[in-house]
């Protein structure tokens, strides 16, 4: 969140517990892809909500595989949550566990942050995996390495998406009015396949600062048929590290508008562009991409309107930092609740300083228009 002293919800929100899979008999063959018909539901267990046989015909199903002791799995719930209430009786949403029965019961009936039982929170299907029968046939099956991993499957019984459950509000919008790009989704999951072959590479030749050597490697992996949005970000990281600022801002101009759609892609854009500290230009465009995120999630999603505050923050717009705190702490749920309040309590703190020292902090303002594009 907005707080360094706690675990930022941009790095809480993108990672994952990653698997010693090969432990569990994972194979290192990708069988299972874009496009392909979905596996079957081989439930073990249903532990809540109300069980499903197959996936519904008409109905676009979420799996995703978590588990109660991962942190970040935990960190998806209120949003999954919050997506299973959105989309209502269009999409339903199954959490599959490995574990042993007792150890889910006994984690649905703890009770969060909030003093509410994880049972009472949840409001979708939670599924017991046994053997391995799910996890084999899709996060294995798929080459993915870790959990929460969160797998689509549309209309028709085909599989949609494979990624992270922060980024699923764009993708269900798109399958369920259908307009959804299958082919667009097939090209950046290549290129992300295309990326984890050069990654060790990437990594030796950011470390020995030969970014021109850096770039080329990039380059050498883009997809003729269109844009990466992860290959733009690591374009924007590499590049951001060499200090070609020009390039960078054109880069992060240029993910923005590959992402105007996806409300988690622009926030965590925006998050990491302030927690930089970068340049005016490129807090502008961060600012752009912040308000386009609030006003695809309605300036309901905590998270959103958290980083949303923070750039206002960096720019030096304290009055509009407050302002975007303060709804954030009205639409907060679960472990966030705390850094987003803490952090309520340092730009007010930090309002009070500047006023008392005789610069009054800018004018509180609303949200600009966001709607067109950047």
């Amino acid at each position: 969140m907005a707080v360094k002293a706690a675990i930022s919800v941009s790095s809480v929100g993108r990672a994952t517990h990653v698997q010693n899979n090969a432990e569990a008999g994972e194979t290192s063959a990708v069988r299972l892809e874009i496009g392909d018909v979905a596996p079957p539901l081989l439930v073990a267990e249903w532990c809540d909500g109300e069980p499903l046989a197959s996936f519904p015909s008409g109905r676009v199903t979420v799996v995703v595989f978590w588990g109660t002791w991962c942190h970040p799995c935990i960190t998806s719930i209120p949003e999954l949550s919050r997506l299973q209430q959105i989309f209502s009786e269009a999409v339903a949403i199954i959490g599959v566990s490995r574990e042993e029965p007792e150890t889910i019961h006994r984690f649905l009936q703890r009770k969060n942050e909030s003093g509410t039982s994880w049972a009472d929170t949840i409001r979708f299907r939670i599924a017991r995996d046994e053997g391995n029968a799910m996890w084999s046939t899709y996060v294995w099956a798929s080459g993915q390495r870790g959990i929460p991993a969160a797998f689509v499957v549309g209309k028709t019984g085909r599989l949609e998406w494979i990624g992270y459950p922060w980024d699923l509000e764009w993708v269900l919008e798109q399958v369920v009015n259908d307009r959804y790009d299958r082919e667009a989704v097939a090209v950046e999951l290549r290129v992300t396949k295309r990326l984890d072959g050069i990654r060790q590479e990437l990594t030796r030749l950011r470390e020995e600062q030969k970014w021109n050597e850096a770039i080329a490697l990039l380059d050498s992996v883009e997809d003729p048929a269109g844009k990466s949005p992860e290959l733009l970000s690591i374009r924007l990281t590499v590049l951001g590290e060499a200090g070609r600022d020009a390039e960078a801002n054109a880069t992060r101009q240029t993910l923005m508008m590959a992402i105007w759609d996806r409300a988690q892609q622009l926030n965590k854009l925006a998050w990491e562009t302030a927690d930089r500290g970068e340049t005016d230009t490129a807090l502008d465009l961060a600012l752009k991409a912040a308000q386009r995120s609030a006003v695809l999630t309605n300036a309901k999603n905590a998270r959103v309107l958290d980083t949303l505050a923070r750039v206002h923050f960096e720019r030096g717009e304290i009055a509009e930092a407050v302002h975007w705190q303060e709804q954030a702490v009205m639409v907060v749920t679960g472990p966030d609740t705390e850094p987003v309040t803490t952090t309520l309590a340092r730009y007010r703190a930090a309002q009070k300083a500047t006023t008392a020292a005789g610069k009054p902090p800018a004018a509180e303002g609303g949200q600009t228009d966001a709607d067109g594009q950047p």
